[in-house]
């Protein structure tokens, strides 16, 4: 069923409770095209008398002139239908690699589904930073360039000086990643730090990296790498609805629009459910509309790392996981995807 974009006033509503009684009424995407990245991976890295092999789950993207960057992740456990793990690990691994999708536009001539396997790339898997007896490697990577327009990567690593996740910014070498932990400013009672937004061509400080720190409310912040620190910019009220919200890949611009993907997680006992929505702000950061709920393959654990807008075919690109087993990237018309969406403000 398809909306035209309709606009409420929802300040008031209380919708986080409204979460688990509508698990399965979320609003399901529909796509023009898609690339299904998914595939498995044999175990010749770690701990190989207790894993046999690896799933392909959230995939990062950027483009590069005619290329499609992607940073593909591996891990070492999955969930089923009812957003269950299947195995719960004594150590999480993630594997990444890195390849890239030539002439991406090129490649719907014939037919709108293709899999990674009918593509020629060559595939290189990245070194193995951050070690300790938790977890191996680095976990949901987010490429972007940074304010030198430099290819860069953030992500979440766990800091053995104070056993808890952390974010990590540094540039995307594919010879040598290295994590590089960045601690905030400011005090802050969230202890777990790994779903900043990166914000680009911030009209206010076009020489820095900016992130969103938080979304309830809005918490700009600058990222000083000579103190390798998140410095705060300022905070913005939000609305209830933002509460729990948790940030995903960088922001994009449409016609000088912020528009940021970003999700929300529910837990019910052992299982999960993931929910992400739109919110579009102008480049002031005065918040214009936020949308619905939805769901991109109607999986309970579904979590997005790129979100693209390609300015010449004016399409969405966007590249997601489900299950922690399953890889895609997703390409729909901007006009039809926004105006698919109920939206609010």
């Amino acid at each position: 069923m398809f909306y035209n974009t309709i606009v409420f006033n929802i300040n008031n509503l209380h919708l986080n409770n409204w979460l688990l009684p509508n698990i399965y009424n979320y609003k399901t995407l529909s796509f023009d095209y898609e690339i299904n990245l998914t595939k498995k991976i044999k175990n010749t890295f770690f701990l190989k008398h207790k894993f046999n092999e690896f799933f392909s789950c959230n995939p990062s993207i950027l483009f590069e002139n005619n290329d499609i960057l992607v940073n593909q992740r591996f891990v070492n456990y999955n969930y089923n239908n009812n957003g269950i793990k299947n195995n719960i690990p004594s150590t999480w691994i993630s594997i990444n690699s890195y390849f890239k999708i030539k002439n991406y536009r090129e490649l719907f001539k014939d037919k709108n589904n293709i899999h990674i396997n009918d593509i020629d790339y060559n595939e290189k898997i990245l070194n193995h930073c951050c070690f300790n007896n938790r977890c191996i490697g680095i976990e949901d990577v987010k490429l972007f360039y940074n304010c030198d327009k430099k290819l860069s990567y953030y992500s979440s690593c766990f800091d053995t000086i104070d056993n808890t996740i952390k974010m990590s910014i540094s540039d995307y070498n594919i010879n040598n990643i290295k994590e590089n932990i960045v601690n905030t400013s400011f005090v802050d009672k969230r202890i777990t730090q790994k779903n900043w937004t990166y914000v680009y061509h911030y009209n206010n400080d076009p020489k820095n990296d900016i992130f969103i720190y938080a979304w309830y409310p809005l918490t700009l912040c600058k990222f000083n790498k000579k103190k390798n620190k998140l410095i705060l910019i300022k905070k913005i009220n939000t609305p209830h609805y933002f509460k729990n919200t948790r940030g995903n890949c960088p922001g994009i611009i449409v016609d000088n629009l912020y528009y940021f993907i970003v999700h929300k997680s529910i837990k019910n006992n052992n299982s999960y459910n993931y929910v992400h929505y739109i919110i579009c702000y102008d480049k002031e950061f005065k918040l214009i509309k936020y949308s619905e709920y939805f769901k991109f393959k109607g999986h309970q654990i579904e979590f997005c790392l790129g979100m693209l807008y390609d300015k010449n075919t004016k399409q969405l690109y966007f590249s997601y996981g489900c299950l922690e087993s399953l890889s895609y990237i997703s390409i729909v018309d901007f006009n039809t995807f926004t105006n698919n969406l109920l939206w609010y403000n």
